[in-house]
């Protein structure tokens, strides 16, 4: 059995676990939050941008003032505007990357493992020495699949859509619904069956 939605969450940024408040088998919303990253740096950047992006408005309302009186130039103004736009980018950037100190599940599911502690620290692709890279894996027990092999003899009963009873070997004595969702049209030689 395996979950057809299922993630491997990790970090976008390298940085300490500050908080990881879900644990296993807990169930969890899409977009809730699973882990969050120390976040000081980030936050002082989009407090930094901020102020520079507020100052800029200040000069460039009051150059724009100034202009129509006849007291300032065309050519302040539009490096003001300029100055203006791209301290609205940076903004947004450092937005961004304060948002990426924050995990977040994609979707309704269970935490199947968690691979990492408050203080460790977590880095994308886990490419520092003594760093985590997954962190948290989750799945949608709603989307369960069963892959089972068929036998090439038995292969015309099996027709997408078609109801099947499910057991498994772990759990003998229950018994499952399901139907067939796909066929994988190629042949295991050595076993004579399909998937």
């Amino acid at each position: 059995m395996r979950a057809d939605d299922r993630a491997v969450l990790a970090a976008k940024v390298m940085g300490a676990i500050a908080e990881l408040p879900v644990t296993l088998g807990r169930r969890v919303a899409a977009d809730e939050i699973l882990v969050k990253i120390s976040s000081e740096d980030a936050a002082a950047r989009v407090t930094q941008a901020s102020a520079q992006l507020n100052a800029t408005r200040r000069d460039l309302a009051r150059e724009t003032e100034l202009l129509a009186k006849g007291a300032s130039t065309a050519e302040t103004v539009r490096n003001l505007q300029d100055r203006f736009t791209g301290n609205e980018a940076l903004l947004r950037e450092a937005e961004i990357q304060l948002g990426f100190t924050e995990i977040r599940a994609p979707f309704d599911g269970i935490v199947l493992v968690k691979n990492a502690n408050i203080g460790d620290i977590i880095t994308p692709f886990s490419s520092a020495a003594g760093a985590q890279g997954a962190v948290v894996t989750m799945a949608d027990m709603t989307t369960l699949e069963v892959e089972a092999d068929v036998s090439e003899s038995n292969l015309a009963k099996a027709k997408i859509g078609l109801p099947v009873e499910i057991t498994l070997d772990a759990l003998p004595d229950m018994r499952f619904r399901g139907n067939v969702a796909g066929i994988v049209p190629t042949v295991d030689r050595a076993k004579a069956t399909v998937m």
